[in-house]
């Protein structure tokens, strides 16, 4: 009778311990299915940091969605964030630039749609000036002698521009009395490929104001109708030329000359800013008369004879 009381009893009480596992099983399920949890990923707690930039790295778990994460600093928030789509699991940064020294906290927590906040998860680190890098000191390197290799310069493929002549230094407008009303300008274009253009290009600079006009451009003409070499080629420029040109009353022609030859390589001149000039003539010349100048006829009184006779 006692034996089978004892094996009841036995029985009874591993029940017990059964179901009490049970429930507590049970209890831990519900909790881990609703339970807000944050952690900090970096910095470490205790972790010693310079006073530089720094990404602190967190991560927020809440079953039903993450609404909203916040870090705190020393008890300040400095970075709120809903994630989008409400993940289960969010990960939140921010970028801390601390720059005195000491002790921080750093935390982070999430919250639920529901606007439940989950406990604050810490970490304590500290804060220390940078160091300075100390370079050790250069040696003297010891750097074999290289030999010297020579260089061979690149060979000129594009058109090459000579001998600019002018006419004359001024040209004129407006008048016919002062001079040239023209300027023949001619250059010359070599090139292994032979020259196909070339341009002059040309504007108005006001000597007093400094004034420009537009650049303008014609193409020179050469003699003949081939591409030969080293041809000489030509152009005339007056103030008609020039738009705007009665703008001007004293004036420099800057003007440059741009080639292409077969082979489409170009090549072209620096600026010409004082070798030719535009003047307003303010005077005419016309052909002065024509005078005549007569000199008086003396007339001479035939005198008679005296040895000749009278004859009445």
């Amino acid at each position: 009778m006692n034996t089978r009381l004892s094996a009841f009893a036995a029985i009874i009480m591993l029940l017990a311990v059964f179901s009490g596992c049970t429930r507590a099983a049970t209890t831990n399920k519900f909790v881990d299915e609703t339970s807000i949890r944050s952690w900090v990923d970096a910095p470490l707690e205790g972790e010693k940091l310079e006073a530089v930039p720094y990404e602190i790295v967190t991560h927020t778990n809440v079953p039903s969605g993450v609404f909203v994460v916040e870090i705190v600093i020393n008890g300040a928030v400095v970075q709120t964030e809903a994630p989008d789509a409400m993940p289960t699991l969010a990960a939140v940064r921010y970028n801390w630039s601390p720059t005195v020294e000491g002790t921080y906290t750093i935390g982070v927590r999430g919250q639920d749609a529901d606007g439940k906040w989950g406990d604050t998860s810490e970490v304590m680190v500290t804060v220390a000036a940078k160091k300075a890098v100390i370079m050790p000191p250069l040696s003297t390197a010891i750097i074999p002698d290289i030999p010297s290799v020579p260089v061979t310069a690149p060979v000129a493929t594009g058109p090459v521009i000579s001998d600019q002549t002018l006419s004359t230094d001024i040209i004129y407008y407006r008048g016919t009395g002062c001079g040239s009303l023209s300027a023949d300008i001619s250059v010359q274009a070599t090139g292994g490929n032979g020259i196909m253009v070339v341009e002059l290009k040309y504007r108005l600079q006001d000597k007093n104001t400094s004034q420009s006009s537009e650049w303008s451009v014609v193409n020179m003409q050469h003699p003949s109708e081939g591409r030969d070499k080293d041809l000489i080629w030509t152009t005339q420029l007056t103030a008609d030329d020039i738009p705007g040109y009665a703008s001007y009353s004293e004036a420099w022609v800057e003007m440059y000359f741009y080639a292409i030859d077969t082979q489409l390589h170009t090549s072209q001149t620096e600026t010409s800013t004082q070798d030719l000039s535009l003047s307003a003539c303010h005077t005419n010349q016309t052909t002065p008369p024509v005078i005549i100048r007569t000199q008086p006829i003396k007339l001479f009184d035939i005198q008679q004879d005296p040895r000749q006779e009278i004859i009445r």
